[in-house]
Parts: C-alpha cells; sequence; structure tokens
C-alpha cells in the first residue's frame, strides 16, 4: 500500500482488474476476482425496467462484499459501442432495485474501465448518456473526457475582471471629470 504499484489479473474473455496499491485499505481480504459476464442473475423485470430497450450486460462477480480496494475492471463492450457510456448498476438484493454506481466511456477499442467498492450482481446498461451520478467513494469515472476545471469557469473569471476593470476605469473618470 502507499507505493502507486499496479498490479494486472488478466482474466478470460479479455476482462482485466487493475489494482493500484494506493487504494488498498488496512481491511484488505482475500479476494476471489472470477467475473461472470451475461449472466442472468438479477430478474429480468428489473433489468428491463432500467434499461428500457437498451444493450445490457450482466456482471457476476465471484467475491461477496468489500475488497478492501478500489479495484478498476475493464470490460470489452465490442467497438459498435465505442463513445457511448457503460453506465454501471448495483442490484440491491435486499430492497431489489437497482443503484447507480458509476459510469465509464467506452473507448475505440471497445473496452471501458469502471472502479468498484464491492463485489455483487451488476448490470452495464450501454447508453448516448450518463444515467445517474457517482455514489460517494468512488473516485471521478475513468475514461471521463473531462479533464482539469470548465472552460466556463475561465471565461467567468474573465468576464468578472473585465467589468471591475471596466468599473474601475469609469469611477476614475468620473472623479477627474469633478476635478
Amino acid at each position: 500500500a502507499g507505493q502507486n504499484i499496479d498490479v494486472v489479473i488478466e482474466m478470460e474473455n479479455g476482462i482485466v482488474w487493475t489494482i493500484n496499491s494506493d487504494t488498498v485499505t488496512g481491511n484488505a481480504v482475500d479476494v476471489n476476482f472470477h467475473v461472470d459476464v451475461d449472466t442472468h442473475n438479477i430478474p429480468e423485470d428489473v433489468v428491463t425496467e432500467l434499461a428500457e430497450d437498451k444493450a445490457v450486460i450482466q456482471l457476476s462477480l465471484a467475491h461477496s462484499g468489500e475488497f478492501g480496494c478500489q479495484p478498476v475492471l475493464t470490460v470489452p463492450m465490442g467497438s459498435e459501442n465505442a463513445g457511448k457510456y457503460a453506465n454501471l448498476f448495483y442490484f440491491n438484493e435486499k430492497t431489489g432495485v437497482m443503484e447507480f454506481m458509476t459510469y465509464g466511456l467506452i473507448g475505440e477499442d471497445g473496452k471501458v474501465d469502471l472502479r468498484f467498492l464491492h463485489a455483487s450482481e451488476y448490470a452495464v446498461v450501454i447508453d448516448t448518456q450518463i444515467m445517474g451520478e457517482v455514489i460517494d467513494g468512488v473516485d471521478a469515472p475513468l475514461g471521463d473526457v473531462k479533464a482539469g476545471p470548465s472552460p466556463l469557469i475561465f471565461i467567468i473569471l474573465i468576464a468578472c475582471i473585465a467589468v471591475g476593470a471596466v468599473a474601475i476605469c469609469y469611477g476614475f473618470r468620473k472623479k477627474e471629470d469633478r476635478a
């Protein structure tokens, strides 16, 4: 922990887990990282209500509960989905509700990186838009196209400075006219 080292676990079907040592907590546990793809463990009516007519891939993680780290799962979504969002939902078995976790932008290679907090049953809904807000405890979504502050902030800041400069100049000019 704390050494910024990536451990990469390559699974079958092109699935890759990446664990950065900086995300390992003191609660690290033995973890089974096996992932079954395209399962049907979530009730069909729940998935249909969530996704409507959008493409869905269900993931079933062998481990149960928290990981003791924040692993990133790279999942092939198909190059035909490049530029779309993979919206990750957790199936809460107690409530029977799908809970939005995070999203990732599907790359040109058809793969997406998704950060996980715990293992369970998940559905990934492929859409042209983000379907929820990221939960607390998950860093900014991986592969997100935004980097750094919004350009709008800089435009507003420049506009405020310009207005202030004009106001100061106008104030000096009024003062000179009175003198």
